[in-house]
């Protein structure tokens, strides 16, 4: 078709972990390549937390934006304004397009996070790159769900010519577990999901150094 796509506003937010920083880096450039407008945030450059945050609000409020894009390793898109009583992501009354690159169960610590979909749900779109995750959702009355690949380069990447292992590992080890578990043994179970996180670790074939 020779019909030239309409040119869109989106607003996203990068992370302040490297892997997701390359995910949203991705996102914009293959948007803006189909010439779309991208408002890019990245909080490290704005100073402090609190700076980065009044920023991203007051973008929330341009009425030229037409899709908010929230990942879920996001900080400030997914924080909880207390004084609003809300996310902030529920600011934003277009449309809302969430990308869960991760099991969105361990992103929901906070009961509120569900609720706050819910409200949003008639102007948003969520994506999961768990399958159990896009079931999850459309059990729990959530239409629009999609499955998405967890690919962060749009474009295909050539092979090595030689390669130097015959075998890769894809993924990565938490290093520092123990401030990941006192941060939620107040949880009910939270003993129970660590006890089976080292019992899994321990009876590896391959021991991790």
């Amino acid at each position: 078709s020779t019909q030239l796509t309409p040119m869109l506003s989106f607003l996203m937010e990068s992370s302040p972990t490297p892997i997701y920083q390359r995910i949203t880096r991705g996102y914009r450039q293959a948007l803006e390549q189909y010439n779309h407008q991208v408002v890019y945030i990245e909080p490290s450059q704005l100073g402090s937390f609190e700076l980065a945050l009044n920023y991203l609000v007051e973008a929330i409020a341009n009425p030229n934006l037409d899709y908010f894009i929230v990942f879920d390793n996001s900080p400030l898109s997914t924080f909880y304004l207390e004084e609003s009583d809300c996310f902030v992501f529920e600011k934003f009354q277009k449309k809302l397009v969430f990308i869960h690159h991760d099991n969105i169960w361990s992103n929901l610590v906070d009961p509120r996070l569900m609720v706050a979909w819910r409200k949003v749900r008639d102007r948003s779109i969520h994506f999961c790159l768990e399958s159990k995750n896009f079931l999850d959702l459309r059990m729990l009355g959530f239409e629009q769900v999609y499955p998405i690949l967890h690919g962060s380069e749009f474009k295909k990447i050539a092979p090595p010519e030689n390669y130097t292992h015959e075998v890769s590992f894809v993924g990565h080890v938490l290093p520092d577990l123990q401030p990941i578990f006192a941060e939620y043994q107040h949880l009910p179970f939270s003993h129970l999901i660590a006890a089976d996180f080292w019992s899994r670790l321990v009876s590896l074939d391959n021991k991790i150094d």
